[in-house]
């Protein structure tokens, strides 16, 4: 069953020529542009086949303006308008793959590679994932609609631009895995998706993970956002993550608990006696994801009005509307009112949008760790303030994260294994 669409992955490469030549022979396609075609196509095949195995349809734009507006920074010689049309219609054409007509102005056509194309691939196909082409982003959000936009290189992005290839170099060179994972919790297919190898046995799954590599994404300007997204870790749910090794060795997780509510009480020089979320929760534990997504909306709200829609919306998206009577105004006002007067000492910060500016310091020190780590020839796996490290360096990771946060906010933080 097709979960969800999957846009092209432009990094993405098949690793078998051979294969990609006996497609190459009837498509007729290369004759100007050899080296473009035959790697856009490598890329297209990669996709295809992966989205395949993981239950998802490929998105890939027809659209001239998509090619024409990215930014010379960010654009492979392989995303190219002409290229693209051309390949795509081939593959249709012959009976590659089938296309799937998407909404009009709202997001692209997509795929779905035949059989006819895995006969030839014989089911199997190494894959690769390349360095990514550019790795410190920056994206604007226009009223909801984000695009990456070009900046001039200072001493401070080409300095964060090496040390990011230096920690992507590392992960090139170890494995993670997934281990005797319960098959009820592949049902989203995501962990499928960045499958090399699966084996099942006794009801549990063991995963051979793609590697995969990481890129910084910044808000705005140089000051707002910048976390680490597009690894492996950060694309599966956290109840599968218990079950990751590294270099087939278990592995621990480790985060600073209840961050920026924390980092907000350090700025202002007060350490909290107890937990930012205890007193709210009042010993439900469910009510504690609510309640961070609150604390969310509250830094990343610029009012009241925007922050409760926000927060509504959120509870949507996440599924946790089922453990609230309803998601009224009259359900969800009080439950702001009482979040704010638990956390007065910080409330000047409620509803400034300083979210973005809270993200950019734990993605700082989250940079630190990594590099700390990558300098040793040592895999960190991170999810914005959560790290995954093997077992044995777990000492040194929790003495690593309590100083680089102690250097920036004067106060030991909370760590907890999650």
């Amino acid at each position: 069953m097709l979960t969800k669409n999957k846009f092209i992955n432009y990094n993405l490469r098949l690793k078998n020529t051979e294969k990609l030549n006996m497609v190459i022979s009837e498509l007729k396609v290369i004759n100007k542009k050899t080296d473009q075609k035959k790697e856009f196509l490598s890329c297209l095949i990669a996709n295809l086949f992966i989205c395949k195995k993981s239950g998802n349809e490929l998105m890939v734009s027809r659209a001239k303006n998509y090619y024409a507006f990215i930014p010379p920074r960010y654009k492979q010689n392989i995303q190219n308008y002409q290229t693209s049309v051309e390949i795509l219609d081939k593959l249709e054409k012959n009976g590659y793959m089938v296309r799937q007509l998407g909404a009009k102005g709202e997001k692209p056509d997509s795929y779905i590679g035949t059989d006819k194309l895995f006969k030839i691939l014989n089911d199997s196909a190494e894959i690769e994932e390349c360095i990514p082409y550019e790795s410190i982003i920056l994206r604007k959000n226009d009223n909801g609609k984000k695009s990456d936009i070009d900046y001039v290189d200072t001493a401070l992005t080409m300095k964060l631009s090496e040390e990011v290839k230096l920690i992507n170099n590392v992960r090139a060179k170890n494995k993670v895995s997934l281990k005797n994972v319960p098959a009820d919790l592949l049902k989203d297919g995501n962990a499928l998706y960045f499958a090399e190898k699966i084996e099942r046995k006794d009801k549990k799954t063991n995963i051979d993970l793609r590697t995969t590599y990481l890129v910084r994404i910044f808000n705005d300007n140089f000051l707002h956002g910048g976390r680490f997204y597009r690894g492996v870790e950060s694309n599966m749910p956290k109840a599968i993550r218990k079950y990751l090794m590294i270099n087939g060795n278990e592995t621990v997780e480790l985060d600073y608990k209840a961050l920026h509510l924390n980092m907000l009480y350090h700025k202002e020089g007060i350490k909290p006696k107890t937990d930012p979320y205890d007193d709210l929760c009042k010993r439900m534990p469910k009510l504690r994801s609510i309640f961070k997504l609150l604390a969310l909306t509250c830094l990343n709200s610029v009012d009241e009005k925007k922050c409760i829609q926000a927060f509504r919306e959120e509870l949507k998206t996440g599924g946790l509307q089922s453990l609230l009577p309803d998601l009224t105004d009259r359900t969800l006002k009080p439950m702001l009112e009482l979040f704010k007067d638990k956390h007065k000492k910080i409330a000047k910060y409620f509803f400034t949008g300083i979210g973005l500016e809270l993200q950019n310091m734990d993605a700082e020190i989250a940079h630190e760790i990594l590099l700390h780590f990558a300098k040793k020839g040592i895999m960190v796996l991170v999810v914005h303030d959560s790290f995954i490290i093997e077992k044995q360096h777990e000492n040194e990771l929790k003495l690593v994260m309590r100083k680089i946060y102690k250097e920036k906010l004067r106060f030991s933080p909370d760590i907890t294994i999650s």
